[in-house]
């Protein structure tokens, strides 16, 4: 029996002329159809035979700083919390913090508290003592000016004025801390500068 040739119309679909096919190349027709029909089958689902593009995402995170809350000193009234310096123009440097005195002086408490020309004057002692048994050496005068309370130096009757006069350093549109002097045995008066609130 003659073998009969055939043409592909496309790679996958052959078109037979004449009379029948032999039975080995027909074997091998339906070998060769198959292999290509599962290599496009293989090629179309299985993603990790070719490169897979990725989107490119950008994240941009936003972090707010929380600001440290401040240290509240126990035993000891508001006006004189957080740390107090005086301004860098002011020809005296001085700072002050509770923190720093109680670390110093565990013992410190405030024994008294007047009210002079709107300023709240507190006297603080470092020893554990009662106000009356605490000397002046362990005394220490703290005078708050709230906001809108200006300070003008007066040396009274007692004093021939007021040097150095630290008045113009006061800025009565913030709250201010001065740490007055234990001693005031000069013909004038010192006094003292004013610190601000950090």
């Amino acid at each position: 029996m003659d073998e009969t040739d055939f043409e592909w119309e496309t790679p996958l679909t052959p078109t037979i002329s004449g009379g029948s096919v032999s039975r080995h190349r027909l074997s091998t027709l339906l070998a060769l159809l198959t292999a290509a029909i599962a290599l496009a089958a293989c090629t179309a689902t299985d993603t990790s035979a070719r490169p897979v593009a990725l989107p490119t995402v950008t994240v941009t995170a936003t972090t707010t700083a929380t600001p440290e809350a401040p240290v509240v000193v126990p035993g000891f009234p508001d006006d004189l919390q957080g740390d107090w310096c005086t301004r860098e123009d002011s020809p005296e440097q001085e700072c002050f913090s509770l923190t720093e005195l109680v670390s110093e002086y565990p013992d410190a408490h405030v024994i008294d508290t007047s009210l002079v020309n709107g300023a709240y004057v507190y006297v603080v002692c470092v020893a554990n003592v009662s106000a009356d048994d605490c000397s002046m050496a362990d005394r220490a005068g703290l005078s708050y000016f709230p906001v809108g309370v200006d300070w003008e130096c007066d040396p009274g009757d007692y004093f021939t004025g007021c040097d150095p006069d630290y008045s113009s350093a006061h800025d009565p549109s913030v709250a201010r801390l001065v740490h007055e002097y234990n001693h005031q045995q000069d013909a004038a008066y010192h006094d003292a500068p004013p610190m601000y609130r950090r």
